[in-house]
């Protein structure tokens, strides 16, 4: 069997720049990251984007973000009523569960971004804030020392 090499990952304030770039207009709300998407080694998955950030103790973590829309939810009406009459909840559709539990698997720290938390911010220093923190968590999560910026975004 033959495989070809993964190509050298980008370090993260790339990986965000392009995030940015990517999502740079939330009145459109999540545009389609494709045409740039990686690919894992073994063909079988596709990933929105993929970086790698050197922590604290000097381990290099794969850094997987993915941009889930509207596509990747389904919603859910609970048997308990709110002041409007329902009580609606969204939670991640099986796929966009099982790409997490696999990315995971690959050894990933994954970064969700979600449509509706990109859509609450008002400015680019808000969305860079959230890129932050999200991806300071997902490497906490991953059991990563994230280290400057993302140390400090991730204990927001």
């Amino acid at each position: 069997m033959h495989t070809t090499p993964a190509p050298a990952l980008q370090p993260l304030p790339v990986v965000l720049a392009q995030v940015l770039a990517v999502l740079q207009d939330a009145d459109c709300g999540v545009a389609d990251p494709q045409p740039g998407q990686f690919t894992q080694p073994d063909g079988l998955m596709g990933i929105d984007i993929v970086g790698q950030h050197e922590d604290a103790g000097g381990t290099v973590w794969q850094v997987a973000v993915e941009v889930d829309g509207p596509a990747h939810v389904v919603r859910h009406l609970s048997a308990g009523r709110d002041a409007g009459g329902v009580n609606v909840s969204y939670r991640l559709d099986g796929s966009t569960q099982w790409r997490n539990a696999m990315l995971r698997h690959y050894g990933y720290a994954l970064v969700m971004v979600s449509w509706r938390a990109w859509e609450t911010c008002s400015c680019r220093a808000e969305r860079v804030a959230l890129l932050q923190r999200l991806v300071g968590r997902a490497l906490l999560a991953a059991g990563a020392q994230p280290q400057g910026v993302l140390a400090a975004a991730a204990g927001e």
